[in-house]
């Protein structure tokens, strides 16, 4: 019988940023390698199709048996389990799987082999996030329709700064319920919660009006059709930094919306949002997704019975690999009172 051999460690995998010049084939063997090591239950989506396919061929006799075979197999998983307990591990092959994700379109593969390799990587991300035994459960049952997602923004690296950390249930866009889109986590939100880090991180965050002059020692900040509440966890770990109290609040209307985003607020303890339904009479004549960005202009056209009015706009590309395929970039509105209805 031939050993097993023990996968390798991701330290040991090519750079993240050779990953474009890489074919399809190599890449594809080192995701398998790490769902080797942190999903070893979970079967691949090749594997399933062997098994529709046709049986596997029988294993051939050696001739021999050996009594050292369980103990070479006991060293073999105690080697696994000593690199899934490696933090420094774990997180290089996260950055290694997410940077897949995010640049599979540079990759040299065919669509298929883009498709599978997303896919394998999403579901050793999955498992990834989090730790001990339940891991290759949540590994197995990551086909339930949506993906644990860990977002880190960094805020100030050179001084060492902790960067701000959420981690949110995104679900399976392609659900029935055409409504329930605020299950995923739009480009949008991912875009302005980097932007906002970053400008502490530039030590510029008036850019964004977060500062204590502009939103006042306590304030209350809301976000409407919160969806996952990224933003909202996000501000809600970012601001205290600021040295501003604020009351943050994460509503949305749609049920299914409003479960997950309770659910995504209970896992980031700390940041001390608070969820509530969207209590308005008219929110089902409100425009929803589609075509929203034109909206906005319509509705704050600074007509003279306004309150609000669109003070600056700003174009954000989009950025490869965040958000939708048919994003092409974002609008930054800054909306503030009209000229006599309030001071701010």
């Amino acid at each position: 019988m031939t050993p097993p051999r023990i996968p390798l460690a991701p330290t040991s995998l090519p750079p993240p940023r050779c990953l474009p010049e890489l074919p399809a084939s190599v890449v594809l063997a080192a995701v398998a390698n790490l769902r080797a090591i942190y999903c070893p239950l979970a079967p691949s989506a090749a594997d399933i199709y062997r098994r529709h396919d046709r049986p596997p061929p029988p294993q051939a006799d050696s001739g021999y048996t050996s009594g050292n075979e369980d103990g070479v197999l006991g060293k073999h998983e105690a080697a696994l389990e000593s690199l899934r307990a490696d933090a420094l591990e774990r997180n290089v092959a996260f950055r290694w799987l997410s940077t897949v994700v995010l640049r599979a379109d540079e990759l040299q593969a065919t669509d298929d082999e883009r498709d599978q390799l997303v896919d394998e990587a999403s579901v050793v991300i999955a498992a990834l996030t989090v730790t001990g035994p339940e891991a290759a459960d949540k590994c197995a049952d990551c086909d339930d329709g949506g993906i644990t997602r860990d977002f880190s923004f960094p805020v100030a690296p050179k001084l060492d700064a902790p960067p701000v950390r959420v981690c949110l249930f995104d679900a399976d866009p392609s659900g029935p319920d055409h409504l329930n889109v605020g299950l995923q986590s739009w480009g949008a939100s991912i875009v302005f919660s980097a932007l906002a880090c970053a400008a502490l991180a530039c030590a510029a965050p008036a850019r964004l009006g977060l500062t204590r002059a502009a939103l006042g020692p306590s304030p209350c900040v809301v976000e409407l059709s919160a969806g996952t509440s990224l933003v909202g966890l996000v501000l809600g770990a970012l601001l205290p930094r600021l040295g501003i109290d604020a009351t943050v609040v994460a509503t949305d209307y749609h049920p299914a919306v409003l479960a997950n985003l309770a659910s995504n607020v209970a896992a980031n303890q700390g940041t001390g949002v608070k969820t509530c339904m969207l209590l308005a009479a008219t929110f089902c004549s409100w425009p929803l997704f589609e075509g929203i960005s034109d909206t906005v202009e319509m509705a704050f056209d600074g007509g003279s019975d306004q309150r609000f009015i669109i003070q600056h706009t700003e174009m954000l590309p989009k950025q490869k690999g965040v958000g939708r395929g048919d994003e092409d970039g974002y609008k930054l509105f800054k909306i503030g009172w009209a000229a006599g209805c309030g001071q701010r």
